[in-house]
Order: structure tokens, then C-alpha cells, then sequence
């Protein structure tokens, strides 16, 4: 499981098939917001279950804020990255 602050990973703007959304880029991965958790522990445990059915995630915090981000892998991925 990773744990990371927001500013350690570079955001990136990326184009969905419902819109723009904001990913993040990290070690080479990008990954989408999907859950906001009112802690970090409920992020936690989100993120294990995630692991626990074969999901990669990662559990992002910004300040206040802690949220639950999915990997795009890219040979699946419906991205055009816009930058």
C-alpha cells in the first residue's frame, strides 16, 4: 500500500470519455481520484480492500483532504494527455 502527499506526485490534466479530469503521475504510473475519505485510516482500509481484489490504488492527502486514486494502466487507458 502507498501513502503519498499530493505534491509529491506531478498533476497531470487528462481527457476522459466524460470529460477532463486532474490524474497524478507517480513513478511513472497515472492514477484518477475516485473517493474522498474523512480519514486517513477509512483510506486505508479502502485502498486494502482495493489490493485484496487485484485493483492497484494508492491513498493520496492534500492538506486536509485524503482520497483513494486507481491506476490507468496505459495499454487500457482512454487518455490524451493535453499537456
Amino acid at each position: 500500500m502507498i501513502v503519498i502527499n499530493l505534491s509529491d506526485a506531478d498533476t497531470v490534466p487528462i481527457r476522459l470519455p466524460w470529460g477532463e479530469e486532474t490524474s497524478i503521475k507517480y513513478l511513472g504510473e497515472m492514477f484518477i481520484p475516485v473517493q474522498v475519505h474523512s480519514n486517513l485510516d477509512k483510506a486505508m482500509i479502502a485502498c486494502r480492500h482495493d489490493l485484496d481484489t487485484g485493483m492497484m490504488s494508492i491513498v493520496v492527502t492534500d492538506q486536509n483532504r485524503t482520497s483513494l486514486w486507481w491506476h490507468l494502466p496505459s495499454q487500457t487507458s482512454p487518455m490524451t494527455h493535453l499537456r
